[in-house]
């Protein structure tokens, strides 16, 4: 969902976004459930998909933060409207903090599965999810603690 936040954002001023297509299917004999999600949101630098300071750190972000900084000491703090103080409140209030791709990187393997995200910087990505299909007795996921 993270990713859809940012998608409108990036377009915000280009009038409606691209689509974004979601396919569901089966892995060969049934065992796996797939989920593949394409959006056309400018694609991530690769170099970002890989290392310690890339898209699965937590706290990694790309949103550039509008809140002003804290005053220096002496300085009086810069006033905001109500209005201001609202849109930024509603703009950032969960999007940007860099926990969207870890965070559903960790539920999807700790349900079995796994994530993958591919890259065409300048164009758009391509995220790729797989679980266990329940319904096929891949229960491995499921085991009581």
């Amino acid at each position: 969902l993270d990713s859809i936040c940012v998608l409108f954002r990036s377009q915000a001023n280009r009038g409606a976004p691209p689509p974004i297509h979601v396919s569901l299917g089966l892995g060969q004999g049934g065992s796996y459930v797939h989920i593949v999600i394409r959006d056309q949101g400018g694609g991530i630098e690769r170099s970002k998909l890989v290392g310690v300071n890339g898209v699965w750190s937590y706290g990694y972000t790309t949103v550039k933060r509008a809140v002003p900084a804290a005053p220096a000491p002496g300085q009086k703090p810069v006033k905001l409207t109500a209005a201001e103080q609202d849109r930024l409140h509603r703009q950032y209030q969960l999007a940007g903090w860099g926990f969207g791709l870890p965070l559903s990187r960790l539920y999807v393997r700790q349900l079995g599965g796994e994530m993958s995200v591919y890259t065409l910087p300048g164009y758009g990505c391509t995220v790729y999810l797989s679980f266990p299909n329940l319904l096929q007795g891949n229960s491995h996921c499921w085991q009581p603690l």
